[in-house]
């Protein structure tokens, strides 16, 4: 969680609020997923809310 809190440019303390209740403003959501887009990581809700591995033109191959 520090580093996510890091990364996201947001306090420790307001990624475990998110993580024990759900609750959080828009712009902390948008930050959280930036930071995890930076590791190629992209949140998805399409058929049902999850995360998947973006791959890399390299790894498609």
């Amino acid at each position: 969680m520090r580093e996510l809190a890091k990364n996201a440019g947001i306090a420790f303390s307001t990624v475990h609020r998110f993580e024990s209740t759900g609750s959080a403003t828009e712009s902390t959501k948008e930050k959280i997923k930036a930071a995890y887009a930076s590791f190629g990581v992209e949140i998805t809700n399409g058929d049902y809310t999850g995360v998947r591995l973006r791959l890399s033109s390299n790894s498609e191959q």
